[in-house]
């Protein structure tokens, strides 16, 4: 099990979520305070929780390339982290 986490600006949350939408059918978003370069932004996180036949890096990285380009932004980051365990209960 992988959950994987994207890192953008808080920016068209509607067509963002269209676009992890495309590629997985469940996620959640976290809204926060970010910063970059020096300057405070509002931002958004979005969590995927899978395992990793259903998502990969591959898709993740296009994922994080779309919100790019819609966002116009100059970097959107994402982190993949290992799970020992997880249930649904």
């Amino acid at each position: 099990m992988t959950t994987y986490r994207i890192y953008t600006e808080k920016k068209n949350v509607k067509a963002v979520s269209q676009i992890v939408s495309e590629h997985y059918g469940g996620f959640s978003i976290f809204f926060g305070l970010g910063c970059w370069e020096g300057k405070r932004e509002k931002s958004m996180c979005i969590e995927i929780v899978c395992d990793r036949t259903s998502v990969d890096d591959h898709s993740v990285n296009l994922i994080c390339k779309k919100i790019r380009g819609l966002n116009r932004q100059d970097a959107v980051m994402f982190t993949a982290t290992t799970l020992d365990k997880m249930e649904v209960i």
